[in-house]
């Protein structure tokens, strides 16, 4: 994840980043939620926890629910007590309550990668 952590690289007012996404209201975050280390865009509601991980807009991550080391594309729904790892799910997935998607990360592990169906 190498937006997370330290800047390791310089951005100059030279570069100019053009982007275009749809307007949402900020990013909801819950009293019992943590977020460690991520970025969270406009739109999402966090009432779990998220960690080392990149939460697109418009996604909700619920009660008691943890993301961690994962990709979280746009307009996602993990419902409570799911557990995501080491992932990366594809726009508009619903992941249904109780649920673990994923192992812990490390050197022999491979992503989980959770399309949406077309």
């Amino acid at each position: 994840m190498d937006l997370l952590g330290e800047n390791s690289f310089e951005l100059s007012d030279d570069w100019i980043i053009y982007s275009r996404h749809a307007e949402k209201p900020p990013h909801y975050v819950g009293k019992d939620a943590v977020i460690n280390n991520s970025i969270v865009s406009e739109g999402a509601v966090i009432l779990g926890a998220v960690e080392n991980s990149i939460i697109f807009s418009g996604v909700i991550i619920g009660e008691n629910a943890v993301v961690r080391d994962s990709v979280i594309m746009a307009d996602v729904e993990i419902n409570k007590n799911c557990v995501i790892n080491y992932s990366i799910i594809d726009e508009m997935v619903k992941i249904g309550v109780n649920l673990k998607i994923g192992g812990p990360m490390g050197e022999d592990s491979e992503i989980t990668v959770i399309p949406r169906e077309r």
